[in-house]
Parts: C-alpha cells; sequence; structure tokens
C-alpha cells in the first residue's frame, strides 16, 4: 500500500501478540471498548500501540493534507481480513457532505479501510483510535489509498464522532459545536 499513514513497530511485536492470544497468555476483558461497543462474551480484546507518520496541530492542517473530507454515516461493516500480517476492517460510509474534493466522490458511498477488527473470536483495537462503528455519524479527513478504498490521514486525529450538537475529539481541546465545525469547513472549502 503506497499511503501507510500507520506504522506498527515491528512486524515481530504483531506477531508476538498473535501467538499470546492464541496460547491464552492475555486475559480475557469483557470491559467496553474504546469505540463504546462491548464485545461478545469470553472474547479478547488486544489493544496495539502505533505511531503517525504525521502529527496536525490544527484542524486546517488536516484539511490541506487530505485528499477528501466528508461528513457520513457508517451503514455497513465488511468482515475483517488479514492483509501481510496485519488486521483490516472496511466500512461502508454513506455521504451527506462533501467538504473537500467532490471529485473524488463518484457515488454518495465510499468505503473506508482501518486497521484492526475481530478476528477469530479476537477484537484487535488501535489504542485512541475510535473504530468507525454502523449508524454513527463521523467527520473523516481520508487519503486516497491505492485500492480505491479510503483511509483516516492520521488515525484518530482525523475524525471527530457527531454526537447531538458536538463534533466530538480523541483531542478533547478539538471537541466542539457541530455547527461550529460545519462553518471552520465549510470555509476552508471556500478558500
Amino acid at each position: 500500500m503506497r499511503y501507510r499513514v500507520l506504522i506498527i513497530t515491528g512486524t515481530l511485536v504483531f506477531m508476538l501478540l498473535f501467538g499470546a492470544v492464541g496460547s491464552g497468555l492475555l486475559s480475557k476483558n469483557n470491559a467496553k471498548t474504546q469505540s463504546g461497543l462491548t464485545p461478545q462474551a469470553d472474547s479478547q480484546i488486544v489493544k496495539l500501540q502505533a505511531s503517525w507518520a504525521k502529527g496536525y496541530l490544527s484542524i486546517d492542517e488536516l484539511y490541506q493534507d487530505a485528499d477528501l473530507v466528508v461528513e457520513g454515516m457508517v451503514v455497513a461493516k465488511e468482515p475483517t481480513r488479514k492483509i501481510d500480517d496485519l488486521l483490516f476492517t472496511d466500512k461502508k460510509v454513506r455521504i451527506s457532505k462533501v467538504f473537500k474534493n467532490t471529485t473524488a466522490v463518484k457515488k454518495n458511498e465510499i468505503y473506508v479501510r482501518q486497521t484492526g477488527g475481530r478476528f477469530d473470536d479476537v477484537e484487535y483495537v488501535i489504542e485512541d483510535e475510535v473504530q468507525y462503528e454502523p449508524d454513527k455519524r463521523y467527520i473523516l479527513f481520508l487519503r486516497l489509498a491505492d485500492n480505491g478504498l479510503f483511509v483516516a490521514l492520521n488515525g484518530p486525529q482525523a475524525q471527530f464522532l457527531i454526537q447531538n450538537d458536538r463534533a466530538v475529539h480523541t483531542q478533547e481541546n478539538w471537541s466542539q459545536g457541530y455547527n461550529e465545525l460545519n462553518l471552520k469547513l465549510d470555509k476552508l472549502k471556500n478558500k
């Protein structure tokens, strides 16, 4: 994949995690995942750490680097797949508004690939990254991948969850009113 914004420190660590899961070394965790979903009974959660190619200091910087900025709702989730020793889950997002690059959207739906997911009754999650869930709305800052799918520009920084009248971000100081974020993105779009 030409655009790998996610760098996991060493395939060896990932393979060791797979070995630890298979051998039962990791304890079972029935707490809620970071996405707010409760995993199935008797499932394990493996939290992976990632470092990102670039950190962003502002929404303006995210906007400038993104190939596509949209608001949309996740309407479907594909089964998790293993590709080159990494797990990925593709999410179908129905777009309600495009803030940047309307030509990148052929239909009103796109697929966004996220690292992690459920594989062999184990939930793999990247720390601090919210997994997009069906029936939830997001504002996403995306990059076009080689295969026609989109990926988040920088994991946790590239997403806002829309809850009520708030645009909630993993960095609390970036959370703001939904209308406020819409106005900001519209101004960037019209520059």
